[in-house]
Parts: C-alpha cells; sequence; structure tokens
C-alpha cells in the first residue's frame, strides 16, 4: 500500500507503525513536504522530519517536481507510475545514510558555537541559557 506524507505526518509515530507494520507499505514524499522540511532553520528541521522514513529508506517513494508533473501529456499523465520520479527515490537510502550520519557532525558544531557564545555572556545571564 503507499500512502502519501505530508510534513506534519512525516514526524508522526503512525508513519512509523505503518512502515513497520510491512516491508509493501510505502511512504509518499510529494515535493511539498519535502520543502517544508527544509524549511526555515534547516538544521533544526531536517532531521525531526526524516527520522522516521530515514529508518525504512527502502520503502519510501519520491514523487517529481511539480513543474514536471503538470509538463505530462497523453498515457503518461494518467499514469502513477509516471510520477515516480525514479532516481531521487533509487538514491534515499544514500540520502538517508548521509544525513544520519552527517546529523552527529552538526549537532556537535552547534553545541561548540553554542559554548563559546555562553563564554561571551556575562555570568548571570549563562544561567538563563
Amino acid at each position: 500500500m503507499r500512502k502519501v506524507v505530508d510534513s506534519n505526518f512525516l514526524q508522526r509515530e503512525e508513519l512509523r507503525s505503518y512502515l513497520a507494520a510491512s516491508t509493501n507499505n510505502y511512504a509518499v514524499l510529494t515535493e511539498d513536504a519535502v520543502m517544508e522540511a527544509y524549511k526555515g532553520d534547516t538544521l533544526a528541521s531536517i532531521f525531526p522530519s526524516m527520522e522516521i522514513v530515514a529508518g525504512y529508506p527502502k520503502q519510501v517513494i519520491v514523487l517529481k517536481a511539480t513543474s514536471t508533473v503538470c509538463g505530462l501529456t497523453g498515457r503518461e499523465a494518467v499514469s502513477q507510475e509516471s510520477l515516480i520520479d525514479e532516481s531521487q527515490t533509487r538514491e534515499f537510502p544514500e540520502y538517508c545514510h548521509h544525513l544520519c550520519a552527517n546529523a552527529e557532525f552538526l549537532l556537535r558544531k552547534i553545541f561548540t558555537r553554542r559554548r563559546a557564545w555562553l563564554k561571551c555572556l556575562p555570568r548571570p545571564l549563562r544561567r538563563k541559557w
């Protein structure tokens, strides 16, 4: 079964349960859901947004960009398979691997900067942070 997920559902435990229930269950990522994951403070949003699907990377289908889909005609326009971005879907497990590998590095970098910043604050203010 395939389930199209939005940016909110990416972080819900129901998605984890759905993917864990069967290897035949797939999460379908739209361009909008992926863009939302990168929106705002990317470091703060990308990891929580991709955490669950990163645990099931072979059960993720990535759709083509909306602009590409709008340009489909004839039989392609009515075929579900023509909506799938084969390349991004195939490379999604590698993307997750790199994301997880870099998470620790990026978090260490953030905390190192935070510690340096805190040292610059007067002692009474440090307790608040």
